[in-house]
């Protein structure tokens, strides 16, 4: 005779239904969070909001002085990184870090601004969860051609584009041709950050200075316009999406990038827009 057992289930998650209770919930949060990138600017200030939360960084932007700022004391020059993936990867692989996360009981939660599979492979290795969907699948999302696509089937208009290849540059003007968008135009390529993959185009002499980085790849061609650049951050949860204010984009500031005309922040001032 078999004896019959309840099935087990799963416990009900309670729903957060504000921000009282959001911030409730992670200031009792029981696992360890940590997250990794060159500096702490993506994230500061949650750890006010978070139990258990430390930065892992590279550069100690502090001197020491942030109690939950944790650098190697040991670190390889920057010379050999060339992405935000490469120093999350390097510092995953440290045995500081390691040794950090040991002493949390060979646990935790990662977050990062960016990351790759081998991202995904290391943490895994130290015990640590990422706490973010794949990494495919955010390299998917961060195409922008995936994106302009994805806006267009939302109904979300663009400036106006047109999506395709181009191996000369008559055939970028035939593209460009076929959506209306003239000869002064924008191209940009699938990935990249801060301008780098974004090239301003009105005659052959500049098609022939970037061809290179151009020809075989899927393009986004666009109308040269004057933009009032605008930018708005959310996260959408099970419990509801939370949305962060409306800032400006700041761009080309010698002094913040690297690159000429890249991206380099946000202007969070209140009065950066009226209300309407």
């Amino acid at each position: 005779m078999v004896e019959d057992r309840p099935l087990r289930t799963k416990p009900k998650r309670r729903r957060l239904r504000n921000m009282s209770e959001v911030r409730t919930f992670f200031r009792t949060n029981e696992h360890p969070i940590v997250f990794i990138g060159p500096t702490a600017f993506n994230l500061l200030g949650i750890d006010r909001w978070v139990r258990g939360f430390r930065y892992l960084n590279y550069y100690d932007s502090f001197d020491g002085t942030h109690p939950n700022v944790f650098v190697p004391r040991e670190r390889a020059a920057p010379d050999g990184f060339e992405s935000i993936e490469d120093i999350c990867n390097y510092l995953l692989g440290h045995k500081e870090v390691a040794d950090l996360v040991a002493r949390n009981g060979g646990r935790g939660r990662a977050a990062f601004l960016m990351f790759d599979e081998e991202t995904e492979t290391l943490a895994r290795d130290l015990g640590l969860e990422v706490a973010f969907p794949p990494a495919a699948l955010r390299r998917r999302l961060d195409s922008k051609i995936v994106t302009t696509q994805l806006g267009n089937e939302a109904g979300v208009p663009s400036v106006p584009n047109a999506l395709g290849r181009a191996a000369t540059y008559e055939e970028l003007l035939a593209l460009a041709a076929s959506a209306g968008l003239g000869s002064d135009l924008v191209v940009q390529t699938p990935y990249g950050d801060s301008g780098q993959t974004t090239h301003f185009i009105t005659d052959r002499a500049g098609w022939d200075e970037v061809a290179e980085e151009l020809v075989d790849e899927d393009l986004k061609v666009m109308r040269r316009i004057e933009p009032r650049e605008a930018a708005i951050e959310g996260v959408v949860t099970r419990h509801g999406t939370l949305v962060g204010p409306l800032m400006r984009e700041l761009a080309g500031f010698r002094t913040l990038t690297p690159y000429g005309g890249g991206w380099c922040g946000n202007d969070v001032a209140p009065d950066a827009f009226d209300d309407r």
